[in-house]
C-alpha cells in the first residue's frame, strides 16, 4: 500500500511539473496557440500569443465560436471538420479588436482527448513578411518599368532610321548612290536593335559557367589579341604568369575585352594603359589603370546600372554584364575613377577549384 501510494504521488508530482513546464512553454511561445472543439467550433484554451494577436482578453474569446476571431469568411469550410483533412497549413486571416485584417500563417491538427476532438491550432502573424513582400513587388514593378522604358528609348532611334530610310525607298525617287545609303541604314538600324535585344538576354539569362584552369597573363594576352589597340596608346601589362585561376575561361576574357575597349574609349588623345596583378589570400587582384577622362561622381553611382552609358552608340550592357560574371564566379569588380586623371577597375578573382561555383 504505502509503495502504491508513493508511487501515485510520484506520478502526481510528475504530472504537475509537466503540466507546469508545458504552460510555461504556451506562455512564452510568440506563436498563438488555441485549442477547440470540434464539434462546435467553441474556443477551450488560448494562450498568451493569441489573445494579444486576437485583441481581446480571455473572457471574450475562451467559449467564443472561432469563426468570430480567426478566417470569418470560411464557416462550414473548416479543412478538417468539413472538408476531411487531417492536418491544413495555409495562409488566413484574423480579425482583432479594431477589425483589422491581420494575415497570418494558421496550422491546424485535430487530436482526441476523453473521447471529444479537438482542433489544435497555431497562428503565426506574418505582416511584416507581407509588407516586404510587397516592398520587393513595388519594387520590382519599378524596376521593370524602368528597364522597359530604356529598351523602348534606346529601340526607337534604330527602328525611327529604319522607318525613315523604308519611307523614302518607297519613293522611287532616290538615285542609286542614296538607295544604297538608305539601305545601309536600315542594315545598321536592325544591326543595332538586334545587339540591343542580344545584351538584354545576355543580361537577364541565367550564367552557365564552364570552369577550366588558366594563368591571369593568358587570358589577358587573349583579350589583348582580340581587340584592336590605336598607336597613340601604350599598353603595359605586368600581371602573373604562375597563379592559377578556376574560372570560365570565354566569360573572363570577355569582361577584360569590355574593360580594355572602355579603357582605349575612354583616351581619344591617347594614354596608358597598365595592368597588374597580385595574389591577395585566396583571391586574384587584378587591375586595369588608363589615364584617360575618368568619371564624375555621379556617373560612377550609375555605371553598374543596366542601359546606363555615356556613349553616343552605348547601349548600358558591357559592365552590369561583367559584374554578373564575376560575381557567378563568387568574385567581385569594383571602379575608382577621377575625373581628368584616368580610372581603374579591380577584378577579384578566386584562385583554385574550391571557390568556383558552375550556377549562378
Amino acid at each position: 500500500m504505502d509503495r502504491d501510494l508513493k508511487a501515485r504521488e510520484q506520478l502526481k508530482s510528475t504530472l504537475t511539473d509537466d503540466m507546469s513546464y508545458l504552460g510555461t512553454i504556451l506562455n512564452a511561445v510568440q506563436t498563438g496557440i488555441l485549442m477547440i472543439d470540434a464539434a462546435n467550433h467553441t474556443i477551450v484554451y488560448a494562450n498568451p500569443a493569441a489573445f494579444q494577436l486576437i485583441g481581446r482578453p480571455k473572457e471574450l474569446v475562451v467559449g467564443a465560436v472561432c469563426h468570430k476571431f480567426i478566417c470569418p469568411a470560411e464557416v462550414g469550410k473548416c479543412p478538417i471538420t468539413d472538408i476531411g483533412q487531417t492536418i491544413d497549413n495555409s495562409e488566413r486571416i484574423v480579425i482583432d479588436a479594431q477589425g483589422n485584417r491581420i494575415p497570418v500563417l494558421k496550422t491546424v491538427v485535430s487530436t482526441v482527448t476523453e473521447r471529444r476532438t479537438y482542433l489544435i491550432e497555431s497562428i503565426f502573424d506574418i505582416r511584416e513578411r507581407k509588407q516586404r513582400e510587397q516592398r520587393l513587388l513595388a519594387e520590382r514593378v519599378a524596376a521593370i518599368a524602368e528597364c522597359a522604358g530604356m529598351v523602348a528609348h534606346d529601340l526607337r532611334n534604330p527602328l525611327q532610321g529604319i522607318a525613315g530610310a523604308a519611307y523614302l525607298l518607297r519613293s522611287n525617287q532616290l538615285s542609286p548612290e542614296k538607295r544604297d545609303e538608305m539601305l545601309r541604314v536600315i542594315d545598321q538600324g536592325v544591326r543595332r536593335s538586334n545587339a540591343i535585344v542580344g545584351d538584354l538576354l545576355d543580361y537577364s539569362a541565367e550564367i552557365r559557367l564552364k570552369l577550366e584552369e588558366a594563368k591571369p597573363k593568358l587570358i589577358l594576352q587573349d583579350a589583348i589579341d582580340a581587340i584592336e589597340i590605336p598607336e597613340n596608346i601604350a599598353l603595359n601589362v605586368l600581371a602573373d604568369d604562375q597563379t592559377t585561376l578556376y574560372v570560365d575561361i570565354d566569360r573572363i576574357r570577355r569582361v577584360c575585352i569590355n574593360i580594355l575597349t572602355n579603357a582605349i574609349e575612354a583616351m581619344p588623345d591617347g594614354g596608358m594603359i597598365t595592368v597588374t596583378s597580385r595574389q591577395s589570400e585566396d583571391k586574384m587582384e587584378i587591375n586595369f589603370t588608363d589615364t584617360g577622362v575618368g568619371m564624375t561622381k555621379n556617373v560612377l553611382e550609375k555605371v553598374w546600372s543596366p542601359l546606363f552609358t555615356t556613349k553616343p552608340k552605348g547601349m548600358g550592357f558591357g559592365l552590369p554584364i561583367c559584374k554578373r560574371i564575376v560575381e557567378a564566379h563568387c568574385g567581385s569588380i569594383s571602379i575608382a575613377s577621377t575625373e581628368a586623371k584616368g580610372t581603374t577597375v579591380t577584378l577579384n578573382l578566386p584562385i583554385g577549384h574550391a571557390n568556383g561555383r558552375e550556377f549562378a
